[in-house]
């Protein structure tokens, strides 16, 4: 499917994934207002699975709020994902964008590119999950890139668990094997306010939700060039 050239106001945008090899694709298309989403999710949530799914963003501007070009649910797995966002700007005012959500991801790929800006924030405490251009929970063999691109997470104080292409202990669990995250010429940023924890630029925060967390990671790789500016700030009491 492709949409080309349109405009979407205050719209909540899901689309189900019925079948292997999917491909939609937004060219020119800006999606906005005060209480749009994107999600690309299994025909059913509760049991369906993501297998082949591709995803263009095009000179385009998705700003969301709670989820933006966000792929899955926590009940499902995704095999073969690729979201590409190539001069476009994809932003959630409050939770998550760019983000794989399934239990796990395997084969796949989140890339920005050529001046794209990824962006989640959220402007109250107590929060959960502020991320941007990652996968939530396990993967193996997936890709993470940027290339002339800004990545933010930013969040206020109290709020658990704020990645920017990093990956956080958000169910108290991190498992990935062959994880390839890569930034060039690209802004990278992590920040919380007071008492916020599990912040993560690039990297992995093991924090834990509640009791001690377990993480996996086997063949991981996090590589930025000289031209990259990468950044995980909390403010006091953070961790």
């Amino acid at each position: 499917a492709t949409y080309r050239s349109c405009a979407v106001t205050n719209s909540q945008v899901t689309f189900q994934v019925t079948g292997a090899n999917t491909t939609v694709h937004f060219d020119q298309v800006t999606l906005g207002g005060t209480s749009s989403t994107l999600r690309f999710i299994g025909v059913a949530a509760s049991a369906s699975h993501i297998a082949g799914l591709s995803v263009y963003i095009v000179d385009s501007q998705i700003q969301c709020t709670t989820h933006a070009a966000v792929i899955g649910t926590s009940s499902q797995t995704a095999d073969r994902v690729l979201l590409s966002i190539l001069r476009s700007t994809v932003v959630a005012s409050n939770g998550r964008a760019a983000v794989v959500v399934a239990s796990e991801a395997t084969n796949s790929m989140l890339a920005a590119l050529q001046g794209s800006t990824v962006r989640a924030t959220k402007a109250s405490g107590g929060a959960k999950s502020v991320l941007a251009l990652t996968y939530a929970t396990a993967g193996s063999n997936v890709d993470i890139l940027a290339v002339n691109a800004t990545v933010e997470a930013i969040a206020s104080g109290g709020t658990f668990g704020v990645a920017a292409m990093g990956v956080v202990a958000l169910m108290d669990t991190v498992a990935f094997t062959d994880l390839r995250v890569r930034a060039f010429g690209s802004v990278v940023v992590a920040k919380t306010g007071d008492s916020g924890s599990g912040i993560s630029a690039m990297g992995i925060a093991a924090h834990a939700d509640s009791g001690s967390a377990s993480v996996t990671a086997t063949r991981v790789q996090f590589i930025a060039d000289a031209d990259s500016n990468i950044t995980a700030w909390g403010g006091d009491d953070s961790e």
